[in-house]
C-alpha cells in the first residue's frame, strides 16, 4: 500500500507539473497567434495598393537619373550600379510585383 501511495503523489506530481507547463505553452501560443496576426494585417496592406501606385513606388525605387541631363556622369554611374539591379530585385518579390514590373517600361 505505501508504494501504491508513493506512486500516486509521484504521478499527482508530475501531472501538476505537466499543467505547469501545458498552461506555458498554451499562453506562448496565444501570444505567437496574436503576432502572426499582426504581422499578416501589416503585409495585406501591401496587396491593397492599385497598380498605379505600385508603378510609381517601383519608379522610385530608381535613381532620379533622366531629371540630371546626360552630360552628368554621375547619374550614368548610378544606373549601372543602382539602377539596374533594381528591377530585378522589385519584380523577383512576389507574383503580382513580377507581372507589374514587366508591364512597365519605364522600369527597364
Amino acid at each position: 500500500i505505501e508504494a501504491l501511495e508513493s506512486d500516486v503523489a509521484t504521478l499527482g506530481s508530475e501531472i501538476s507539473t505537466l499543467k505547469a507547463a501545458l498552461q506555458r505553452l498554451e499562453h506562448q501560443l496565444d501570444e505567437a497567434s496574436s503576432h502572426l496576426h499582426l504581422h499578416k494585417g501589416l503585409l495585406c496592406r501591401i496587396h491593397d495598393l492599385p497598380n498605379e501606385i505600385l508603378c510609381q513606388i517601383f519608379l522610385y525605387c530608381l535613381d532620379d537619373t533622366d531629371h540630371r541631363g546626360s552630360y552628368d556622369l554621375s547619374a550614368r554611374r548610378s544606373i549601372d550600379t543602382k539602377g539596374r539591379r533594381a528591377p530585378w530585385e522589385l519584380t523577383s518579390v512576389c507574383h503580382r510585383w513580377r507581372e507589374v514590373g514587366t508591364h512597365l517600361p519605364q522600369l527597364w
